[in-house]
């Protein structure tokens, strides 16, 4: 039986005078993969900030069991230290992994030998951002929240981050526009209307484009 990650009841998130969403009761069990849809400021970001405590809730509780860890995708990377290369980022945080299977995993993620020496800073946004996902990856994380993952990579790249999301085995919320990624990985679709409510879809997104066509 999947264990509860965080449970969420009754929230409500109010911003420049406008209520992004209320009454939202959530529960998030190890092993799903959700994605939250809506329009432009329905609090998309806002729903995953709250998770992490970085933003306040007016109302209701949230309430993320003990021991969970999270692990959050910055758009941004800002967990990277861009004065590293790709080798030295993983390194550090892993200084006891054989050379081989750094380079291995480094590669399985479409790093060159070459590009593996070259600082973070100099590398495009889309390089940055698989060397942001697969140190979270290798984080003792069991919750991970990723707020448009896929921006800035090519199909080999988005392949490569999707087959390793598809292997972890905690869960998993994202934010994104890449309908190729969300029917590949997301097995629940929640949409936040823009008038405060949310309504839970069972499926990928082609499921939920269907479903809500009929509904």
């Amino acid at each position: 039986m999947p264990y509860i990650l965080l449970q969420a009841l009754n929230l409500a998130c109010e911003r420049d005078e406008r209520m992004l969403f209320k009454g939202l009761n959530l529960t998030v069990k190890a092993g799903e993969i959700w994605h939250i849809k809506g329009p432009n400021g329905a609090g998309k970001t806002s729903l995953l900030r709250l998770m992490i405590g970085d933003l306040y809730l007016d109302s209701g509780e949230l309430d993320v069991k003990p021991g969970v860890q999270i692990g959050y995708f910055h758009q941004d990377h800002r967990t990277l230290d861009f004065t590293l290369t790709p080798e030295q980022q993983i390194q550090k945080m892993k200084p006891k992994m054989p050379y081989g299977d750094l380079r291995a995993l480094l590669g399985q993620f479409q790093f060159t030998p070459s590009m593996v020496k070259n600082p973070l800073s100099k590398l495009s946004g889309g390089e940055r951002a698989r060397v942001a996902i697969l140190k979270l990856l290798l984080e003792d994380n069991n919750l991970l929240l990723l707020d448009e993952p896929t921006n800035h990579l090519d199909a080999d790249a988005r392949g490569a981050v999707e087959e390793s999301l598809k292997e972890y085995d905690g869960a998993i919320i994202s934010v994104s526009h890449d309908r190729w990624f969300l029917n590949q990985v997301c097995d629940t679709i929640w949409e936040l209307k823009g008038d405060g409510s949310l309504k839970v879809w069972p499926g990928n997104y082609s499921e939920y484009i269907r479903r809500s066509q009929v509904g």
